[in-house]
């Protein structure tokens, strides 16, 4: 059966937590899988940073999980990072979601967060990162013998989703035993991901760690009454850059018809659509109509 997410980057036209919260509810509401929310530092927003947001959507949530897509661990501690997201996940029990993301954040932003230059920060190996970050919690008697607590102790972690846009990163990915989550809006000129190349890293994982991986592709559009609408619409957004494609624009019946043929080429059920619309009201009804989408007869 098809899934559907929500990846939110900004809340236009806000600045309080209202409609970001009427947005996830609303998801929520209507079946939706997930609820994730970017971190970036290169704009005026409502957030830089999702964390503290996170457990006030979970709050106001039942179903859905909610998470960041994803946290530029580059310039951030791994220790906290893991922490906190443990700790959102022991409240919130299977429903947090940590996406890791290896990009990085503008000059200033990077020296008021790390107290080093972008220079030095871009020469971390984002990989030892990760792979710091998972040994917190799968190597936690042995920390803890040491006195290094993640706490709260021997909760489940969340989560964990590596983001990206080429099948290289699901080989780093199924080496670590952790989700992925491609991106079709991020440089997809490069995009090499397909449905053979899938069925076979989905093998190895199984092979590998005795279990199959959570797989999604994250998208980006406008949906309108038609194709001139929604371009119209775009052309207002804030996040109209060279930085993200929209991957669909126009009416409901080309979404329906893309997103089955995403199914198709992918083999993937999961989707997460950035809405690059400029209005809340718009995002929401938008949710509303994809709705009907999440029903059991459109399977691959």
């Amino acid at each position: 059966m098809l899934k559907l997410g929500v990846l939110s980057f900004d809340v236009p036209n806000a600045l309080d937590i209202g409609g970001l919260v009427s947005y996830a509810v609303k998801a929520d509401e209507l079946g939706y899988s997930k609820f994730w929310l970017g971190e970036h530092y290169d704009s005026p927003g409502l957030w830089l940073n999702p964390e503290p947001l996170i457990p006030i959507l979970l709050g106001f949530t039942e179903q859905i999980s909610i998470g960041a897509a994803g946290i530029i661990l580059r310039v951030h501690s791994s220790y906290r990072v893991a922490a906190n997201f443990r700790l959102m996940n022991a409240l919130f029990p299977g429903r947090v979601d940590l996406g890791l993301a290896s990009g990085h954040a503008p000059a200033l932003a990077t020296k008021a967060l790390t107290n080093m230059e972008k220079a030095e920060v871009s020469q971390i190996d984002v990989k030892e990162k990760i792979a710091e970050l998972l040994a917190f919690y799968r190597e936690e008697e042995a920390n803890m013998k040491q006195g290094l607590f993640v706490n709260p102790p021997q909760f489940s972690p969340p989560n964990i989703w590596l983001l990206g846009a080429r099948l290289r990163s699901f080989e780093y990915a199924t080496r670590l035993g952790i989700n992925q989550s491609f991106s079709l809006m991020h440089n997809p000129d490069a995009f090499d991901v397909t449905k053979v190349k899938l069925e076979e890293m989905t093998e190895t994982f199984f092979q590998e760690h005795g279990k199959r991986p959570d797989i999604n592709v994250a998208f980006s559009g406008v949906l309108a009454k038609d194709e001139k609408e929604a371009r119209k619409i775009y052309g207002k957004s804030l996040m109209n850059n060279p930085f993200i494609k929209p991957n669909i624009l126009g009416g409901f019946n080309m979404f329906q018809d893309q997103l089955l043929q995403f199914q198709e080429e992918f083999g993937v059920n999961e989707f997460v659509f950035l809405d690059l619309s400029p209005e809340m009201s718009h995002r929401l009804e938008t949710i509303e109509q994809l709705a009907s989408l999440l029903k059991p007869e459109l399977v691959s």
